[in-house]
């Protein structure tokens, strides 16, 4: 795979999600990065041959601004429209159009290879927690944090193996997921957060997030709950929302950002956690440990991070001077 190369850079001050989504709907595979030093976002490139009609973009950019790209989408679902003026059912001229549409996988899989993991993971870990009884529990148990064995209809912890050096436990928990709703829930916001978060500062910052948010989480629930059965990758959801909420509150003007409503969501149900209302719909027990645990280290790793970027940014400015 080709590397990964600057193309063009905006002001900060450029809404650039309408041309985002015309860029992943032309197949253009691409990431945007925010330098706070310079006051720029930049668009980088994997395909050289992608440069010609990039360039042309801006250009239509430059003179109608990126709105342009709203109302080109909105052409373009038209155009997709039936001559009856129905939306289109999947015919073309016609051709029919595949069910799935493998290319935008496989875009996806190049653009955001960390979130694609970690979702692909979490579907993975609920299939083998299904399939336990039927030939899977050996490669389930490789996965909690301590070691289970599969006694009647029941997965029982019987002892810790960290000190035996199976460190890795410590982390691989976040896949296993016990029912659908848990594992579309929390694969639903690892998606969308995950992505904003790839897309603009990169796949190393997302992975050293979600790595250093899973195993606090995990150690903190154990930790609280001693010897019990536990997974999911909700401790890091909670991890990528703490994140985002300092880097929004240290950069209002990035656009990496979430909706405050869904901040607010988030931690009145983490709360809930604490008591007993929120048992009342679960099918399970909350991990209340690692959701704490998550959103805890998420803040850290956030504020950190972004009054790192903040301070370089006045000493840029300060040098220019």
């Amino acid at each position: 795979m080709s590397a990964w190369f600057a193309a063009v850079a905006f002001p900060l001050s450029y809404d650039l999600m309408p041309f985002d989504r015309y860029l992943t709907q032309e197949g253009i595979i691409h990431r945007f990065t925010e330098e706070q030093t310079k006051g720029l976002q930049v668009l980088w490139l994997v395909d050289p041959e992608d440069v010609e009609k990039v360039k042309q973009l801006v250009d239509l950019m430059s003179d109608d601004g990126p709105e342009v790209f709203d109302r080109l989408d909105r052409s373009s679902e038209t155009s997709m429209m039936n001559p009856s003026g129905n939306s289109g059912s999947g015919i073309s001229g016609g051709r029919s159009t595949p069910m799935i549409d493998w290319a935008s996988y496989w875009r996806d899989i190049r653009q955001f290879p960390v979130t694609v993991s970690f979702v692909s993971l979490g579907i993975l870990g609920f299939f083998l927690f299904k399939l336990a009884q039927s030939g899977a529990g050996p490669i389930l148990n490789l996965l909690t944090f301590h070691e289970v064995i599969i006694a009647q209809k029941d997965l029982v912890s019987v002892y810790q193996d960290l000190q035996n050096g199976e460190l890795w436990r410590l982390f691989t928990p976040v896949f296993i997921h016990f029912d659908f709703m848990h594992v579309a829930f929390n694969c639903a916001l690892f998606w969308f957060l995950g992505r904003k978060i790839e897309l603009i500062q990169g796949s190393s910052v997302l992975l050293s997030l979600s790595i250093v948010s899973g195993v606090l989480s995990n150690l903190l629930q154990a930790s609280w709950y001693g010897i019990a059965f536990f997974g999911g990758l909700s401790g890091i959801v909670y991890a990528l929302v703490g994140y985002i909420w300092m880097w929004q509150i240290n950069h209002p003007r990035s656009n990496l950002c979430i909706p405050l409503p869904m901040i607010i969501f988030l931690l009145v149900f983490l709360a809930l956690g604490f008591t007993p209302i929120i048992t009342l719909f679960a099918s399970a027990e909350v991990a209340n440990g690692a959701h704490l645990g998550g959103v805890i280290s998420g803040i850290i790793f956030g504020f950190i991070h972004s009054r790192l970027n903040r301070s370089s940014s006045r000493e840029t400015n300060d040098s220019n001077n």
